[in-house]
């Protein structure tokens, strides 16, 4: 790998684009949000469910998590 090149983790950046995607909307089904990001609806759903979990940890993605409707 060269300097310029990172190592990204696909995962990660699905989550991103999932918040991304929810905070920018008035909230999102699984099923646009698997349309509008070419993921099937087990994998959006999968990362819904872990960044709601983490909200009950944490409290930080409340207004993000709340939005989704699955």
């Amino acid at each position: 790998m060269g300097s310029t090149e990172r190592k990204q983790i696909k995962s990660t950046r699905t989550a991103f684009t999932i918040i991304e995607r929810v905070s920018s909307t008035d909230g999102a089904t699984v099923s646009e949000l698997a349309e509008t990001l070419g993921r099937s609806k087990s994998t959006v759903h999968a990362h819904l469910q872990t960044l709601t979990e983490w909200d009950t940890c944490s409290g930080s993605m409340t207004s993000i998590t709340s939005a989704c409707r699955f």
